[in-house]
């Protein structure tokens, strides 16, 4: 036998091999609810009101929470889901150059999520999602009242079973915003989240 139909056989039996381990016993992510904390920190343009998002920034310490379900497909380990999650309070910071000394702090953000992905053995999942976003920000600390903002959202993420029902996880957002006055930004999270499967 040459070198090269050697190669190509052990191909098509390591591929053979791993296709049949994949029949055989296809990991499955637990389906149903699930919810959690999440704790991380924002980057990127303050969402803004005009005055500019070059002069405004996010940057700091990020709380929230979250609740979704998910729900297998096929028998090769993938699932998909759905996630609402709340996000707190971030300070917009104005950079040095800005000609105001006040912050475009975001109160809240709101992101709905469309999750896919797939399970990696027993206990540990990959999955991406793209969804909706919609959120409060207050310029200059409130002298000039409040507005809302609107937008998408994608990212990815990664969790792992811990046992008992509960997980630990690390995700990654990104959100490009569209503000009232049709302003545009985009900032993102990166977040350690933990939670329990019901």
């Amino acid at each position: 036998m040459n070198k090269e139909l050697k190669t190509v056989s052990i191909a098509v039996m390591g591929t053979t091999s791993i296709v049949a381990l994949a029949a055989s016993g296809s990991p499955a992510v637990a389906e149903g609810l699930y919810l959690g904390v999440s704790q991380g920190v924002a980057s990127g343009q303050a969402p803004h009101d005009g005055a500019g998002s070059s002069d405004y920034t996010l940057n700091g310490p990020v709380t929230g929470l979250f609740v979704g379900f998910n729900r297998n497909f096929g028998n090769n380990g993938m699932f998909w889901g759905g996630e609402v999650a709340w996000s707190g309070r971030v300070d917009g910071d104005g950079k040095d150059n800005s000609s105001y000394e006040y912050s475009y702090d975001v109160f809240y953000t709101l992101d709905a999520k469309l999750r896919v992905g797939a399970a990696l053995g027993n206990s540990f999942e990959v999955y991406g999602f793209a969804g909706v976003t919609t959120g409060n920000a207050n310029p200059w600390n409130g002298k000039y009242g409040g507005y809302g903002f609107n937008g998408a959202n994608f990212g990815a993420g990664a969790s792992m079973d811990v046992g008992n029902g509960a997980f630990v996880g690390v995700e990654y957002i990104m959100r490009n915003i569209t503000d009232y006055e049709g302003s545009k930004s985009s900032h993102s999270n990166i977040s350690l989240r933990a939670g329990f499967e019901f």
